[in-house]
Formats: structure tokens, C-alpha cells, sequence
């Protein structure tokens, strides 16, 4: 046995146990099963937001005269823009399945639940109107779907098991006309519960949910200022986050008046030619990623090249165009990265290996210079490779390659554990299929 084998087995017998204990607990697993179930809609989304956000300024504009842009940005803002509402519907719907409930009736308790603690106007005084904010029905509003989802959800199957709380209709009701009213007191106190918890909620803050999460998660760290070490430890949050289910957009939020501010700094002092006081930490947070959140495209290369599993190199196929252009949600949601044992080390950590280097690189001068400007002007689209060349040229390029070869290495051992179980699952299922 080599070493990098002997190193393979005893991460195995080390996450394996995790790993099991993860999978097997039924509110994780309504997790990750509700989010994979609506991989399509998540990837459509991604290739029309890809294409919409297009990295080549011309075929974005052309897009947007012949009246194709707008619509592509529509379809990707009513697909993972809706990301929290199809949570909510997924984890619920999973979770009551599991249960042998209804699973339908229980992603709809759990999505009328999760617009019942959406503020239901959008403004204030004479300017308010009834409206829905889009925000919290997207990335806002996804850590709140699971927890909902999962709410509601064990909610309804507890109150389901309850034989008195169903009413019993004659044999000649028709079946779907008795599935409907059967649990119609189930219904009526799960919305009561519901109700009395945003009552509860509204006795201690003016808040709503949404807003209360995101505000206890972004307010800590709106006390850190603009440095390398803030970027490295936004950087680490925001992968953790993402690992659990929280869309990182609170740490986003954070981040980007601190970034905005370095950057109109460096762009005024580039300008006139003067060294950029703020170097270090421009290319610090330019450094943090490579394909998104969790520098997932390296994982994908790695499937790409050397799973032997067909439903990893099946969904790599599908998802790693979109990777290529920074949209990783399909990857984040689909393969699924939440909860999934094997992937929170290699996920959390992987923005060190490029966080760092970029630090050294600009401390020891190696990189003297980046293009602030350009760096504030690329779509988010744009894949890592041209960013980088881009906005610094050749060594800040030689800096991104070393950084995908680290995450690449990093990955390696834990994507063979994946693939390697996933093959195993294949064989035994088609040995029991003969």
C-alpha cells in the first residue's frame, strides 16, 4: 500500500463514521435529497444567467438589443433567484416522504409558512406597497427555507401520526376529494403554530426572519476593516456558510463596502501612477477563489479527468461549463457540497492556498501592481484564468495556476472517496438489478 493510499484509508476510516452518522440522520438527508431535486431548474438558470452576464461585452450587448438579454435574466432571476422558495418546498417535500407522509401537502404548509414570515409590504408610509421582496425569495431566504422546511415539515408528520386529528370520510368519498379533507385540522394547527411563533417573534423584534438571520450573521463582522487578514477570514466564513446552506450573501454584504472602498483608493492612486498603498489587500481578496465559492472547478477537473463512477462523470459534464463562469450554485446544490462530510475540509479551507499566495506575491513585490479599474469592471462571469491575466498580467496568472494545482491536491483524496463510493453503489445495484 503507497502512502497517499495508507493517507486515503485513514481519512475513510476517519469521515466515514461522520459521513454515516450525516447521511443517516433524517433531517440531513431531507436536506441534501430537497436540494438535488431541483438541479434542472438550477442549472437552466446558471446557463441563462451565464449567458446573460456574458464576460464578453459584445455578446451582451448584442443579446440586450435583439430583446434576448433581458429575457435570459429574467428566466435566471425566476430559477435561482428563487433559490429559497424551491428550498423550502424540496426539504419539506423530502423530509415528509422519508416519514411516509404526504410530501406534496407538506411542501405546501412549508412554502405558505415561509411567505407567512415574509413582510408582506416593501417601502414604508405612504410609499409602501404590497409586494414581496425578491431578495428574501433568493439567496436572503434560503438558510431560512431549510430551517422551515424541516419546521413545517416534522410539524405536519407529527401532528399526521396523530389519528384523531384526521377525519375520517366515508369509503364513497372519492379518494382525492378524502385526501384533501383528511388532514384539514393538521392544517389548521400548523398554521396556528406558525402564527403564534411570528407573535412570539414580534414581541422581541420589529424584525423579520430574514432580516434577523442576516443581521445576526453580517453584523459582527461589519467591525473589520479592509486588510489581508479580514479578506482570508470573509473568505473562510463565506465557505462555511455555503457548506451548511447559507448562501454567503451576508458576508458579501460585508464585504463590499470594504472592497468598494480599497478599490476607489487604488483606482485614484493608479490613476496618477503611484504605488497602490493597499496592494497586499486587493490581491489577498482577488486570490480567494477559483470557480466560485469554494474553488469548486478545481473539483470538477478532477472528476472530469479521473472519476470512474457514471454519476460523477455525468454531473460534471452538465455542470462544469457553468463553473468555468463562476456560477457554482448547480455544483453547491446539485453534487450536493451541503452537508457533505467527505467535502467540508477541502471546501472550508480552500481559500487559503490562494489567499496566501497572494499575500506573499504582493509582500514580497513579486506583484507590484494590479489594475483596480479592471478589477471593478469585469463581470462577475469572467472566467478565473482571464481575471487574473486580466487585471495582472502574467505573474498574478503564475500565482493563479500554483493556486489550482494546491486546491487541486487538496481535493484529490476526498473526491476519490466520493467516487469511489459512488462506484461501489453503482456495482451492488446493478449486481441486485441481474
Amino acid at each position: 500500500m503507497t502512502a497517499f493510499e495508507k493517507f486515503q484509508t485513514g481519512l475513510e476510516n476517519v469521515l466515514g463514521p461522520v459521513s454515516q452518522k450525516i447521511s443517516s440522520n433524517a433531517f440531513i438527508q431531507a436536506i441534501a435529497a430537497g436540494m438535488t431535486m431541483f438541479l434542472p431548474v438550477t442549472l437552466g438558470g446558471a446557463v441563462c444567467s451565464l449567458l446573460a452576464n456574458f464576460p464578453l461585452p459584445a455578446v451582451t450587448a448584442f443579446l440586450t438589443s435583439i430583446g434576448i438579454g433581458p429575457i435570459l435574466q429574467a428566466i435566471a432571476d425566476c430559477t435561482i433567484g428563487l433559490m429559497g422558495v424551491l428550498v423550502v418546498f424540496g426539504v419539506a417535500y423530502r423530509y415528509a416522504q422519508r416519514k411516509e407522509k404526504n410530501p406534496g401537502l407538506a411542501g405546501i404548509f412549508a412554502l405558505s409558512s415561509f411567505f407567512a414570515f415574509m413582510p408582506a409590504t416593501v417601502g414604508e408610509g405612504e410609499t409602501a406597497v404590497a409586494a414581496f421582496k425578491a431578495s428574501y425569495m433568493g439567496s436572503s431566504g434560503i438558510f431560512v427555507g431549510i430551517i422551515l422546511g424541516l419546521f413545517v415539515s416534522w410539524l405536519y408528520c407529527r401532528l399526521a401520526d396523530n389519528k384523531k386529528l384526521m377525519i375520517r370520510l366515508p369509503d364513497s368519498v372519492p379518494p382525492m376529494v378524502a385526501q384533501s379533507l383528511s388532514p384539514m385540522l393538521v392544517g389548521i394547527l400548523v398554521f396556528f403554530i406558525i402564527a403564534l411563533v411570528r407573535f412570539a417573534m414580534s414581541l422581541v423584534t420589529d424584525r423579520s426572519l430574514f432580516d434577523l438571520i442576516n443581521a445576526l450573521i453580517a453584523a459582527p463582522l461589519m467591525k473589520f476593516g479592509a486588510t489581508p487578514w479580514t479578506f482570508m477570514f470573509l473568505g473562510l466564513l463565506s465557505n462555511l456558510l455555503f457548506f451548511i446552506g447559507i448562501h454567503p450573501v451576508s458576508v458579501t454584504a460585508v464585504m463590499a463596502p470594504l472592497l468598494i472602498t480599497s478599490l476607489t483608493k487604488a483606482i485614484e492612486e493608479f490613476s496618477t501612477g503611484a504605488p497602490l498603498s493597499n496592494l497586499e489587500t486587493l490581491v489577498t481578496y482577488m486570490t480567494g477563489s477559483f470557480g466560485g465559492t469554494g474553488s469548486t472547478l478545481p473539483l470538477l477537473i478532477l472528476f472530469l479527468i479521473f472519476a470512474k463512477s457514471e454519476r460523477y462523470k455525468t454531473f460534471t459534464k452538465a455542470t462544469i461549463i457553468p463553473n468555468l463562469m463562476e456560477i457554482n450554485e448547480p455544483v453547491i446544490f446539485g453534487m450536493p457540497v451541503v452537508f457533505n462530510a467527505y467535502l467540508f475540509i477541502p471546501f472550508v479551507l480552500s481559500s487559503l492556498p490562494g489567499n496566501i499566495l497572494g499575500y506573499l506575491a504582493a509582500k514580497t513585490g513579486f506583484i507590484s501592481s494590479v489594475n483596480p479599474a479592471m478589477m471593478m469592471a469585469l463581470p462577475f462571469t469572467t472566467p478565473t484564468v482571464f481575471k487574473y491575466l486580466l487585471i495582472g498580467g502574467w505573474k498574478l496568472l503564475l500565482i493563479g495556476i500554483v493556486q489550482f494545482i494546491l486546491i487541486t491536491l487538496l481535493y484529490y483524496p476526498f473526491m476519490k472517496i466520493l467516487d469511489n463510493q459512488a462506484l461501489a453503489e453503482e456495482k451492488a445495484s446493478a449486481e441486485a438489478g441481474e
